[in-house]
């Protein structure tokens, strides 16, 4: 079986919006959420940051995931409810469209996608 090398940003990152900026995880949401993987490494990465590597077993099974509720940035709390910009609260979603316009200017006009 390969590895797999996911990194991740927790709650105190900064809201980036670009593209946009939905979730923040801590090291035991990650941890739940890869409960079904052989996790090889998790530690905090560079500020506010996890680096996750992991294995998936040759007997995988699905981890249950009802009962987790990671933080959701647009709401500032943890939710199970998928949020996206349309029906976030006025102030994020104005960020977001500020921070976004804002990148748009910032970023190589080849790799702006949106």
């Amino acid at each position: 079986m390969e590895d797999i090398y996911i990194t991740t940003v927790e709650r105190g990152f900064p809201l980036h919006a670009y593209p946009y900026d939905f979730w923040r995880y801590d090291l035991d949401d990650v941890r739940k959420m890869f409960s079904d993987f052989d996790i090889i490494t998790l530690k905090r990465d560079v500020e506010h940051g996890i680096l996750l590597k992991a294995r998936k077993p040759e007997n995988w099974m699905p981890a249950q995931l009802d009962n987790t509720a990671p933080y959701s940035v647009l709401l500032g709390r943890r939710t199970k409810e998928i949020v996206t910009i349309d029906n976030a609260p006025l102030a994020k979603r104005l960020a977001i469209k500020f921070l976004s316009s804002k990148a748009r200017w910032l970023m190589p006009q080849a790799l702006i996608r949106l």
